[in-house]
C-alpha cells in the first residue's frame, strides 16, 4: 500500500517539475467571436463615399418599410500566426506575435416593392503584432498561464457592392487602407506537454481594437457587363479620410474627403496550436 501510494504521489507532483526558462516557438490557428460592435458602413454606394449611414437591412412592403440594423464588427473571422518567445525564469517570460486576420464578411440587402435589389458586404484582412508578457504557472506536464500586451495592426477593409433591377446591374468593390490600428489583448491559456520539448495549447483571447483607414479606392465597377472604371474621375473613384475633411471639394482630379471613420475590431478569440521549446 505504501508503495502504491508513493507511485501515486509521483505521479500527480510529477507535473510540479518546473518547465524552466529558455526560448521557444509556437504556432497557433482559431477563430475570433464579436463582442463589441459598431453601426456604421464604410461606403453607401457604388463609389466610395465614407459615411455614418446605419448598415442595415431595408425591406420596402406597400405600407412601412422595415428597418433591421446591423452590427458591425470587423475582427471576427480565422486567424492563424507563429510566436517567438523566451522565458526568463519559470514564472515570467516574453513573446513576440504575429497574427493574420481573415475577417468574415458582414452582409446587408435593401430591397424594394419593385424587385430592385441591393447588397453591401464588408469584410477585412489584417496583419496584427502582438508583444506580449506571460505570466506561468511553471509546470511541465500542464502548465496554466496568463498573458497580456498591446497589438499593433496594419490592413485593409472591403466592400463588395451589387444593385439589380430596373433592367440595370452594378457591380463593384472597394478597399479602405493606410494608417495603424493600436489596441490591447489578454488571454489565459493551458499546455500540455506530449515530449520534452513539444506541447499542446489552447488559448481564450480577448482584443481590444478599433482601426480608422486614411484613404478609399474603388477597385472594380461594372454596370450591365461593362467595366466603367476608365469613365470615372479620381475624385469619384478615390478618397481621403481625415478629421477635418473639406466635404465641398469638388476638384474632379484629386480624391474626395471624407470624415475618418473608426471601425470596430474587438473579439473573444480560441486559439489552438503547438509550442516547441529548444
Amino acid at each position: 500500500m505504501v508503495a502504491i501510494a508513493a507511485l501515486s504521489s509521483q505521479s500527480i507532483f510529477a507535473q510540479d517539475v518546473p518547465s524552466g526558462k529558455g526560448i521557444y516557438f509556437k504556432v497557433n490557428g482559431g477563430y475570433n467571436f464579436a463582442i463589441s460592435n459598431s453601426q456604421h458602413s464604410l461606403y453607401e454606394t457604388p463609389i466610395v463615399i465614407a459615411s455614418s449611414t446605419p448598415f442595415w437591412n431595408i425591406t420596402e412592403t406597400t405600407g412601412d418599410d422595415q428597418y433591421e440594423v446591423i452590427d458591425v464588427n470587423l475582427g471576427k473571422g480565422l486567424n492563424f500566426g507563429g510566436t517567438f518567445g523566451y522565458m526568463f525564469n519559470d514564472r515570467f517570460g516574453a513573446e513576440l506575435t504575429v497574427d493574420y486576420l481573415m475577417g468574415s464578411k458582414t452582409e446587408a440587402k435593401h430591397r424594394e416593392t419593385s424587385g430592385e435589389e441591393t447588397i453591401q458586404k464588408l469584410y477585412s484582412k489584417m496583419i496584427q503584432i502582438k508583444p506580449t508578457f506571460v505570466l506561468s504557472g511553471g509546470y511541465s506536464k500542464v502548465n496554466p498561464y496568463a498573458k497580456f500586451g498591446a497589438i499593433i495592426g496594419s490592413g485593409k477593409i472591403f466592400e463588395e457592392y451589387t444593385n439589380t433591377g430596373g433592367g440595370s446591374t452594378y457591380e463593384a468593390k472597394a478597399e479602405a487602407k493606410g494608417g495603424i490600428a493600436f489596441g490591447f489583448h489578454a488571454g489565459i491559456g493551458i499546455n500540455f506537454g506530449l515530449t520534452s520539448n513539444l506541447s499542446l495549447f489552447g488559448e481564450l483571447n480577448m482584443n481590444n481594437l478599433s482601426y480608422a483607414p486614411e484613404k478609399g479606392k474603388l477597385t472594380k465597377f461594372i454596370e450591365n457587363g461593362v467595366d466603367q472604371m476608365s469613365t470615372l474621375d479620381v475624385n469619384e473613384r478615390e478618397y481621403q479620410y481625415s478629421d477635418n475633411p473639406n466635404l465641398n471639394s469638388s476638384n474632379p482630379n484629386q480624391p474626395s474627403q471624407g470624415p475618418k471613420t473608426s471601425y470596430n475590431f474587438g473579439t473573444l478569440g480560441i486559439n489552438i496550436g503547438l509550442k516547441y521549446s529548444l
